[in-house]
């Protein structure tokens, strides 16, 4: 389930432990268990693309790639995030 703060509309926090917030048309914050990454985006008449080479590694642990199944689950859980926002969403590879 979702929900976005009354003093913060712009994230999206689940209560699966993740939140997403929309920084700009171009840009989302992932954030998940202490951990963050800044994810690229283009977003317009309520469609967003994810660039998915831009999910590559935790801010605090930058020389650390994601292995597959981290990949999977942080691209997953951003379309669900933005599709629960009303936004239909395209993973551009």
């Amino acid at each position: 389930m979702f929900k976005v703060p009354l003093l913060h509309r712009s994230k999206i926090v689940s209560d699966e432990g993740f939140s997403v917030t929309v920084l700009s048309r171009y840009a989302v914050r992932y954030e998940e268990g202490g951990r963050s990454m800044l994810v690229t985006i283009e977003e317009g008449a309520g469609h967003i693309d994810i660039f998915h080479s831009s999910i590559k590694s935790w801010e605090n642990d930058p020389g650390e790639a994601l292995d597959s199944a981290t990949d999977r689950r942080i691209t997953q859980n951003l379309t669900s995030a933005l599709e629960w926002r009303g936004w239909s969403i395209a993973v551009v590879t």
